[in-house]
């Protein structure tokens, strides 16, 4: 059941077969992506709630699957190993929810650095900029890329045509976060809609990347955060290239075309930690 589960979620449906994008266009999406930074908001208190909620929580399941044993005691046992392995989860819970959780300081340093290059730099329209640029390689599609637009669920004004509408390739970077605490990696969760209007949705598939690379907040910082800027830059780049693959599975329609475009899929940026590792030692 565990393994037809993660099949589930991880399979993309395809695309429509045969489809024509010569009369569409490309739009970068600028509403802004979340922030989701490894580790609980409100620091190691709320870790710690947290952990003797789930520890008091394991504790029941653990009390009354000994007392199935207890036969006609266990109501009995109820009323006295239960509330005993309840403390117990309880206060292992708050022990390990506070030592797993980051303090508040932490967790704020951490986003505001991200925050930072995420307003310095439009990685929503580098990612549409590197999908169009992949098209225009791989299929020869000069397609346009439109103005941004902040709302994905706003309206467009009404065309003069009767037809159907051309289609708008959507693009943008829908959540920037970390793993890891101390020392900690980046990611991208970034998304294509195949659409003819806010309400006319064709197609669409979103693509998560990691980078391989793990440093600490000062490192990635530093030389003004020349070292997060080109990791996710890389991660830009290798989210277009999972985006191009899934798009192609209607452009194309031929395994030849989905050689051309590339089959391999991974979740990792391609980035190279040795590169900002030893740019890191230099700087030391």
């Amino acid at each position: 059941m565990l393994a037809c589960a993660w099949a589930s979620g991880c399979a993309t449906p395809p695309p429509p077969r045969n489809l024509d994008l010569h009369d569409a266009r490309i739009v970068a999406n600028v509403a802004a992506p979340r922030l989701n930074v490894d580790g609980l908001p409100g620091g190691k208190g709320t870790g710690a709630a947290v952990g003797a909620g789930t520890g008091s929580g394991a504790g029941v399941a653990v009390g009354v699957a000994v007392c199935m044993a207890a036969g006609p005691l266990f109501p009995l046992c109820l009323l006295t190993v239960v509330p005993a392995t309840t403390a117990v989860g309880a206060t292992t819970g708050v022990v390990v929810g506070a030592i797993r959780t980051e303090t508040s300081l932490a967790i704020e340093t951490k986003a505001s650095a991200v925050k930072a290059e995420l307003a310095a730099t439009s990685y929503q329209t580098l990612l549409a900029e590197k999908l169009r640029g992949r098209l225009k390689d791989d299929y020869a599609l000069g397609l346009p890329l439109q103005s941004p637009v902040a709302d994905p669920t706003a309206s467009v004004e009404p065309g003069a045509s009767t037809g159907p509408a051309p289609l708008e390739l959507l693009v943008g970077v829908t959540e920037v976060g970390t793993e890891g605490k101390r020392v900690f990696a980046v990611r991208l969760v970034t998304e294509i809609v195949l659409r003819r209007s806010p309400t006319d949705i064709v197609w669409r598939t979103a693509r998560e990347v990691q980078s391989n690379t793990e440093l600490t907040v000062d490192e990635w910082t530093s030389r003004n955060s020349e070292a997060l800027r080109g990791v996710l830059e890389a991660c830009v780049r290798t989210a277009a290239d999972r985006l191009m693959f899934e798009l192609a599975r209607g452009i194309a329609g031929t395994r030849e075309s989905l050689a051309r475009t590339g089959q391999r899929y991974s979740t990792s940026c391609d980035d190279r930690p040795a590169d900002w590792l030893q740019a890191q030692a230099q700087l030391q």
